[in-house]
């Protein structure tokens, strides 16, 4: 009797009559413990896979970043002499290192250094004003041709009483003088290049930006008898920016 034997229900292997799981394939002769068992598979193999479904879910964004990484950085407003703003709409943070300016036409070339880390969908607002420098003794007027082509035969030293000031097109300020001046209104297009560092690999970025220059005269009474060429339009003046 203990040497009956009969077929496993899996596999069909020859095994002792009694036995609760075959040897062969081990698989439970019991109907209902087979049952359990597959449930118990089938459950274990569900968890598995929610749960890599789940890593993948929560790693997908830093994956996306890594192989589709954007660094968008952008300059919404500048003035040599006063402020820049810098938004940075990119997928990380970025280190600004500085804008660098240059002039063929006026000889001129100048970086201007900025040195901050600015997060991401942020802004950054830097100050290049000098902290006790009245900018309300400074403006700009209309100008003539001729007195135009005189002005750029000034190049572009500072002057006491003469200077240049810088601007991104989009600047509210120069926007309101260009519109106030109409056809008497001159400025003169230069090249910038604001010089930022990837914040995925630190890797060097160089973003170039037009910029135009803007003559501007000091309003006081030691500068109104200089050379008329550095002197300030008398009439429509508008002072510079705070």
């Amino acid at each position: 009797m203990c040497n009956q034997k009969h077929q496993c229900v899996a596999c069909k292997s020859e095994i002792f009559a009694g036995a609760s799981i075959c040897p062969i394939c081990k698989s439970y002769q019991s109907r209902w413990k087979r049952i359990v068992y597959y449930c118990a598979t089938i459950a274990g193999l569900i968890t598995v896979v929610f749960s890599l479904l789940t890593y993948m879910l929560s790693t997908l964004p830093e994956v996306y970043k890594r192989f589709f990484w954007r660094d968008l950085v952008e300059v919404t407003a500048f003035d040599s002499k006063g402020k820049i703003t810098i938004h940075n709409s990119g997928d990380g943070k970025v280190f600004v290192s500085h804008l660098s300016l240059r002039s063929e036409k006026l000889g001129y070339s100048q970086a201007l250094k900025i040195n901050k880390t600015v997060e991401s969908k942020s802004f950054l607002v830097e100050d290049f004003g000098k902290p006790n420098e009245d900018m309300s003794q400074w403006g700009t007027g209309p100008l003539s041709e001729d007195q135009w082509r005189k002005v750029l035969s000034m190049g572009g030293r500072d002057r006491d009483c003469f200077r240049w000031r810088f601007f991104y097109i989009d600047d509210p300020f120069y926007q309101t003088i260009k519109s106030f001046f109409g056809n008497d209104f001159h400025s003169l297009p230069c090249d910038a290049t604001l010089i930022f560092h990837s914040g995925l690999d630190g890797h060097r970025i160089s973003r170039t930006i037009t910029i135009y220059a803007v003559p501007f005269w000091k309003r006081t009474e030691a500068c109104a008898g200089k050379d008329s060429q550095t002197k300030l339009p008398a009439s429509g003046m508008l002072p510079a920016p705070r």
